[in-house]
């Protein structure tokens, strides 16, 4: 759970809020890349270390039933239609079965 939701939402708020203080109107072309590369690794290197840690904890259960969650909801069409049903999910059909 930690691993596929919060941590997703955490990173992302990060690396946004990192990009908009820091280089947002302040650096523009190869210098804007530049930054956001070397953000991009602080951010991602430290969480890298933070999620092992956390995996290594909790034995990777945590991440096996995320996965496991995470896999039911999107490639299971019970779980795909509570996902539209949440607007989670863009209803997207097939060419042999509608959802």
């Amino acid at each position: 759970m930690w691993t596929l939701f919060f941590c997703g939402i955490g990173i992302g708020s990060t690396i946004r809020t990192l990009i908009n203080m820091f280089i947002t109107d302040r650096y523009f072309n190869k210098k804007a890349i530049l930054g956001t590369i070397i953000l991009g690794c602080v951010v991602f290197g430290s969480c890298n270390i933070l999620c092992f840690r956390l995996d290594h904890h909790m034995d990777y259960w945590v991440a096996i039933a995320g996965s496991s969650v995470n896999g039911d909801l999107l490639f299971n069409p019970n779980g795909q239609k509570l996902l539209i049903k949440m607007g989670l999910l863009i209803k997207v059909f097939t060419v042999n079965e509608e959802l």
